[in-house]
């Protein structure tokens, strides 16, 4: 039998014992919670806005267009909240701002999109301009404008389906800077974005180069022929 302050002993030893259980695991509760909740944000991607670019535009009523345009696809959830903002109207134009949000680099495909933007008067003859890209209302409807301007218009060779033709196996989705009877530049997106020279040669527009760079110094080794006035002043490939 325990004589009494052994007694005494092992029961504080007990009680002490069942205390520091109940702390730990009172503190192994909130820790699992805590990381928890940094593993979720971890995990979580990054949303980021970005520029979407007109591939047509058809009026709809008097005040309203639809504007198609490509945006990454490949993976769930690669795009959200697409938004057509009309940032500010003239007599002559209506400027658009079309962007949307990206969740991450792993989307290279291409998925169609449309919305609609009104306008707080009619549309008529003015010219929709969306992301500083010029469209031209014509009996057919839009037509995007040439980079000389809205009156000059594109020659044959730079038809949506011949440059379409010339980019699809290069890359997804193509924004063109030049085209004219004989050459064509054009932004094409692929893993990423590449500046694409060409020349129409044989009934097709003939890759010459891509390049990263901005300008078109580089396509001049290739092709000294091309004009250097159709890409002396452009920006990095985007």
């Amino acid at each position: 039998m325990l004589k009494p302050r052994l007694r005494a002993a092992w029961f504080l030893a007990v009680a002490a014992t069942a205390a520091i259980a109940l702390v730990s695991g009172a503190v192994f509760v909130i820790a699992a919670a805590v990381g928890g909740d940094d593993g979720a944000s971890a995990v979580d991607e990054p949303w980021q806005r970005s520029i979407a670019w007109p591939t047509g535009v058809r009026r709809t009523d008097e005040n309203s267009a639809l504007i198609a345009y490509d945006v990454p696809s490949g993976q769930p959830d690669c795009v959200r909240n697409p938004e057509a903002r009309v940032a500010s109207e003239t007599a002559q134009a209506m400027h658009v701002s079309l962007t949307y949000e990206l969740s991450g680099p792993d989307c290279t495909e291409t998925v169609r999109g449309t919305i609609t933007v009104s306008s707080r008067w009619l549309l008529r003859a003015r010219t929709i301009v969306v992301n500083g890209e010029s469209w031209m209302p014509g009996p057919n409807g839009y037509r995007r404008c040439a980079p000389s301007g809205c009156a000059a218009r594109l020659p044959a060779h730079c038809s949506d389906g011949l440059v379409s033709a010339a980019t699809e196996t290069l890359g997804t989705a193509s924004r063109v800077r030049a085209c004219t009877d004989r050459w064509l530049v054009a932004d094409v997106t692929a893993d990423s974005v590449r500046r694409w020279f060409f020349e129409f040669r044989d009934g097709a527009w003939q890759p010459l180069l891509g390049t990263r760079n901005p300008g078109c110094s580089s396509v001049g080794e290739t092709q000294p022929a091309f004009p250097e006035s159709l890409c002396r002043d452009l920006p990095g490939p985007r």
